[in-house]
């Protein structure tokens, strides 16, 4: 009996009136009693709670119609949704999960399949069967919000993510390290930082405690600290970061941390950002066993980058060096690096036209004050002598004897 449609255990057909399954239903369980026949008995009244709502009876119909296949079921919903027959969709979908006991891996794959067609529709009703219907447990749940929150985030759906983001905080904070990514990005996207960092903190993991799972937290949390500057902070996570490499099993795990340390890498390098650049330079020669001497050579010649960028900070605080030097100073760093507008403004140095003028003018200021940068800011001037000595001579060329030897007791 256990194979027998629902129907069949009645002994009826599909064509019964509603009205008439009750009757069915007591004629099957007198003939097959609990006393006697329990496991036929659980059967029958199975299929009798089924089929006595017309709304679950409509759904076990359409399975029906399907050969109980959730494959075949799911295409078709599928293919109805990219007709635009939404509302054939819906009962699709929703027969699917609800007469189905779904895995979590064959819930992942119909989001993917969802997104692949780009049936976005689809997602929210997984969304709620996954929270609100499904058998699965806490820990498939919330993997199927974290895939849920990443498809979300990649086709900009923010309320979908932070509904999700509410969702695990509330519910499965122990699983919140799944989805933390996604929702830290959706929550800065939509202006709320302070919630974006909350979660970020609350998905972080303790000391001694990291795994593999935690890595791409980590590296989104020593993203903000570099973004805001806080380098005191850095070392502990850069510390727990070489853990959670360390504790790598997976294979896809590898290379999937490898491009992020890669991306960021180049990222920070190419902003001439050195300092934030070295943090993930490091990580990568963690992550290759200290086995890779290009990574090796890489952070020897970074932490030449990072004399030049700690200079170049000093420079644009040092109110005692010559403004037209200053300027030439970042002009020569960044040229290639920030937009050319950004540079303009650089160049242009907020000053009165006169005052500039004046500076300008002043060509004993000027020469004096390439030598005071040699002086104080040597990697600066090495990676640029070229254009300083050209500078230089350029402003020194009409100078008397006199006046050269009086540069050098200039500011």
């Amino acid at each position: 009996m256990e194979n027998w449609s629902y129907y069949k255990r009645l002994g009826t057909t599909a064509k019964i009136s509603q009205a008439r399954l009750e009757e069915k239903y007591l004629a099957a369980v007198s003939a097959h009693p609990k006393e006697t026949e329990p496991e036929n008995y659980a059967l029958i009244t199975e299929a009798y709670h089924t089929l006595r709502d017309p709304e679950t009876r409509q759904q076990y119909d359409i399975i029906k119609d399907y050969n109980f296949d959730p494959n075949k079921l799911f295409y078709a919903a599928i293919s109805t949704y990219k007709r635009g027959d939404h509302g054939q969709g819906d009962l699709l979908l929703h027969a699917l999960l609800n007469q189905f006991q779904l895995s979590m891996m064959t819930l992942t794959s119909f989001i993917d399949e969802a997104v692949a067609e780009e049936q976005f529709d689809i997602l929210p009703v997984i969304q709620h069967y996954a929270l609100h219907r499904s058998h699965l447990d806490k820990e498939s749940t919330a993997i199927i919000c974290s895939v849920l929150a990443v498809n979300f985030l990649d086709y900009e759906y923010y309320d979908e993510v932070m509904t999700i983001g509410k969702i695990l905080r509330e519910t499965y904070p122990e699983y919140l390290n799944l989805a933390a990514v996604s929702l830290t990005l959706a929550y800065i996207h939509e202006d709320q930082y302070d919630t974006a960092v909350e979660i970020l903190k609350q998905a972080l993991p303790e000391a001694n405690q990291e795994t593999q799972l935690d890595i791409q937290v980590l590296l989104l949390w020593l993203r903000l600290l570099i973004e805001e500057e806080e380098w005191s902070k850095l070392p502990k996570v850069v510390a727990q970061t070489k853990k959670a490499i360390k504790s790598i099993t997976d294979p896809m795990y590898t290379e999937l941390t490898y491009d992020n340390l890669t991306e960021e890498y180049d990222y920070y390098y190419n902003e001439h950002l050195f300092k934030a650049a070295e943090v993930f330079l490091q990580l990568l020669a963690t992550l290759t066993n200290n086995q890779d001497p290009e990574i090796w050579q890489g952070l020897t010649d970074i932490k030449h980058k990072i004399k030049l960028e700690n200079e170049i900070e000093r420079i644009a605080e040092d109110d005692q060096l010559f403004p037209l030097v200053t300027r030439d100073a970042l002009n020569y760093y960044f040229t290639g690096v920030v937009p050319e507008k950004e540079l303009a403004l650089m160049n242009d140095l907020g000053l009165p036209p006169a005052l500039k003028q004046e500076f300008e003018q002043d060509i004993e200021g000027y020469a004096a004050g390439i030598l005071h940068l040699k002086r104080k800011f040597p990697s600066i001037y090495k990676a640029y002598q070229d254009k300083w000595d050209s500078r230089f001579d350029q402003l020194t060329a009409g100078l008397s004897r006199d006046q050269r030897r009086r540069l050098t007791k200039k500011k």
